[in-house]
Parts: C-alpha cells; structure tokens; sequence
C-alpha cells in the first residue's frame, strides 16, 4: 500500500547485503520510477544525507540503551 492509501502489485527480489558486519538477507520491490530507500532496515541507525553534489552519506548504528 502506498502513502497515498492506494495499492499497487510490484516484483519482489531478496538480495544478501552486509550491513553492520553481518550478512542479512533483505526484501527488494521494484517499480518504475525513482529508487527509495527501506527505511525498516535503518532502524536503530542515524541517517545523514548532504543534498548537495557528491555530498556525503552516513549510517551509523546509535548505541544501544
């Protein structure tokens, strides 16, 4: 479902990436049009992004409490 309360079919791939020194295996939809970040797989993390040209991106795990 998307944010805007409509539904929408689209092909679903796994991939296995490293993330925090350990290999996961992560769900992938794909559609046509700009690519979106999983934000599921941020959590527990900070995300900093610099939106300017070739500006920096930075996750970082937040410690835990």
């Amino acid at each position: 479902m998307l944010g805007d309360g409509s539904t929408v079919v689209f092909d679903t791939y796994e991939a296995v990436i490293l993330w925090d020194g350990r290999v996961r295996r992560v769900a992938i939809d794909t559609a046509e049009v700009d690519p979106l970040l999983g934000v599921r797989l941020l959590y527990g993390h900070a995300f900093s992004v610099d939106f300017i040209e070739d500006g920096d991106v930075v996750i970082q795990a937040l410690p835990v409490s």
